[in-house]
C-alpha cells in the first residue's frame, strides 16, 4: 500500500481542488513507466500522485530539485522525491529505482518558473530503461473545482531518433493535453 496516512487526508483534499480527469484509461495497470507532465505549480506532483495513487495503489517517485518549500509541506524522504544535487547522481538513481519497478514521474521542463531549455531526462530514462512514458497534461490551480488533468497514451522513445527532436515532441504531446479537454 502507497503512503498509508497520507492518504487518509491528501486524497479528500485534492479530490476538492479537480473538476476532471480524462484519460485514466491510458495509466498502464502492470509493469511501470515514465510519467512526464507540464509544471505550472508546486502542486502539480499531488495532483498526478492522486491519479497515480487512487488507480494503481503505487507510490510515485519524482525527480526534484531540493527547496525549502516542498520540505514544509511534505517532508522529502516520506514522499518518494528523488532529489537532485547532482544532476549525474539523480539520474542514476532514477534509473535504478526505474529499473527496480518502480514509477517515476518528471518534468522536461525542470521548473514551475519562466520555462528555459528542455531537460531531456524522460527519454534518455525511457531509452535507457526501455520503459514507456505516460504523458500527462495538467492546468492546475489551487481554487476548488478548477484543476484538470488529461492523460495521454504510453508510448515507447526510439533510441535512433535525437533525443532533443523527441523532447520537443514529447512537450508537444503534453501540451497538446493541456490544453484539449473535452466537454
Amino acid at each position: 500500500m502507497a503512503y498509508p496516512i497520507t492518504k487518509l487526508w491528501l486524497i479528500p483534499l485534492l479530490r476538492l481542488l479537480i473538476r476532471r480527469i480524462e484519460g485514466i484509461e491510458n495509466i498502464l495497470t502492470k509493469g511501470n513507466f515514465i510519467i512526464a507532465s507540464n509544471h505550472d505549480r508546486i502542486l502539480d506532483s499531488f495532483f498526478i500522485w492522486y491519479v497515480i495513487v487512487s488507480k494503481l495503489n503505487r507510490k510515485v517517485h519524482f525527480i526534484a530539485r531540493p527547496t525549502n518549500k516542498l520540505d514544509k509541506i511534505v517532508p522529502k524522504k516520506w514522499a518518494g522525491w528523488i532529489l537532485v544535487f547532482d544532476r549525474k547522481k539523480g539520474y542514476a538513481e532514477a534509473l535504478e529505482k526505474l529499473k527496480s519497478g518502480a514509477i517515476i514521474g518528471i518534468y522536461p521542463e525542470a521548473s514551475t518558473k519562466i520555462k528555459k531549455k528542455l531537460k531531456t531526462g524522460a527519454i534518455r530514462l525511457a531509452i535507457e530503461s526501455n520503459k514507456p512514458i505516460l504523458p500527462v497534461g495538467l492546468n492546475s490551480s489551487w481554487k476548488p473545482f478548477t484543476a484538470t488533468i488529461r492523460i495521454g497514451k504510453p508510448f515507447y522513445a526510439d533510441k535512433n531518433i535525437d533525443i532533443r527532436l523527441q523532447t520537443k515532441r514529447l512537450m508537444k504531446r503534453v501540451y497538446s493535453l493541456k490544453y484539449s479537454f473535452s466537454g
